[in-house]
């Protein structure tokens, strides 16, 4: 793996339209968006779970502009038709096809909203990821990563 593409170390700025990049390895999932809200204590995906569902929820949190409503309704929708569908350890989902899927619910009904306890934010996630980069990378990896 070249450590100059591990996604966690290029976390997307809010409001930054790129293609997100995933990579699983070492046991744990990461990807270069921010991991705001869920319960996992990183991203998965290939199954329907936690991991797949932060997943997708961080996705579309960033892709909407934080639109609340939009990722209550419709994670559990891209969870069916996308995150759970990745078969692949390392990956891109264009930024585009992204786009288009948000623009394809607009005006539509999900029957299959998140609980309202399902939105919090995930402390978890934002502080296990350093422990588990600086526990499977070297510093010198890390650096030049950055």
């Amino acid at each position: 793996m070249d450590i100059k593409k591990l996604p966690a170390l290029k976390v997307l700025k809010k409001g930054e339209i790129s293609d997100v990049e995933f990579l699983y390895e070492y046991g744990f999932g990461q990807a270069n968006i921010f991991h705001k809200w869920g319960h996992a204590q990183f991203f998965t995906w290939g199954y329907n779970g936690n991991g797949p569902t932060d997943f997708a929820m961080n996705i579309l949190d960033h892709f909407t502009k934080g639109d609340r409503e939009f990722v209550r309704n419709w994670s559990l929708d891209f969870v069916m038709e996308v995150t759970s569908k990745i078969t692949k350890n390392e990956g891109i989902i264009k930024a585009e096809f992204i786009l288009d899927w948000i623009e394809s619910k607009k005006g539509k009904t999900s029957n299959q909203a998140l609980s309202e306890s399902y939105m919090q934010t995930n402390g978890c996630a934002q502080t296990y990821m350093p422990k588990l980069l600086n526990n499977h990378y070297t510093k010198r990896e890390i650096q030049l990563a950055i």
